[in-house]
């Protein structure tokens, strides 16, 4: 906005919001930053960001209808340490920590109304299913909601990070459970849940079967216990493991496509 009448020719970034009349009187007595602080933070991260001095808060009282409004300054050191904290917490790999432990104290009014994940934090629910709870992906700082994964080696789509693939596994933090056994090769894990069950994430293959590789033909298959060894008849056959068999699985179909 340009034109305000104490400061006409000076830019400001606008941020207009409305509240009840507890919060509106608060800041209007003590002024945003103190009053109502993650409004500051957001009117305060834009103007940095868009690279503005000022800024102009607009509040409206839900019960009576007054206007509040006040420029702010930028402290763009204050955004650049809030950015800094964001980023932290968008490359950590396990949930922030709770803001109550007893979701229904009086003060914790926020997990119970505000809060989508209150059966994950308190009720031992799994996560949703996507790219984002898998071990394999990456959250990317570039691009608008950018990630990446690591299984695949290549760059995900919003639409592929909402759907996932057969190859997810769950980081071990958003899993209602201890981890208690895992191999990255054959690309399981096991828990031992809340109430003592036991759950594999993954597919750990059976014992007793026995993987084989054609590279001549490309052929790939299993043999069970006291089938003929593959070799005596096609010498070329190579006997390989689980987790290499899943792989070649993977590159002929991928050449097939």
């Amino acid at each position: 906005m340009l034109g305000l009448p104490e400061a006409p020719k000076t830019w400001h970034v606008v941020e207009a919001k409305s509240m009840k009349d507890t919060y509106w009187e608060k800041v209007k007595k003590l002024g945003v930053r103190e009053g109502y602080f993650t409004h500051w933070v957001q009117l305060n991260t834009y103007c940095h960001l868009f690279g503005f001095e000022r800024g102009l808060y607009i509040c409206r009282n839900k019960n009576t209808g007054e206007v509040h409004c006040e420029r702010i300054e930028t402290d763009h050191a204050e955004a650049i340490r809030l950015l800094a904290r964001a980023e932290r917490i968008i490359k950590y790999a396990n949930p922030p920590p709770r803001l109550h432990d007893d979701p229904n104290a009086k003060m914790a009014f926020k997990c119970r109304t505000m809060c989508n994940h209150l059966a994950n934090c308190h009720e031992h629910s799994f996560a949703r299913i996507s790219c984002r709870t898998c071990i394999h992906a990456t959250p990317e700082m570039f691009g608008d909601a950018a990630w990446s994964c690591a299984r695949w080696n290549k760059p995900l789509a919003l639409a592929e990070q909402k759907q996932a693939c057969p190859a997810h596994l769950f980081l071990p933090s958003l899993v209602p459970g201890e981890l208690i056994d895992a191999s990255d090769e054959e690309e399981w894990a096991l828990y031992t849940l809340h109430d003592g069950r036991e759950w594999r994430d993954g597919v750990k293959p059976e014992p007793e079967r026995r993987y084989w590789h054609h590279p001549e033909s490309g052929s790939l298959f299993a043999t069970l216990p006291g089938e003929p060894d593959p070799r005596d008849t096609e010498p070329l056959c190579e006997e390989i493991s689980f987790a290499e068999f899943i792989k070649l699985t993977d590159h002929y179909a991928a050449q097939g496509e």
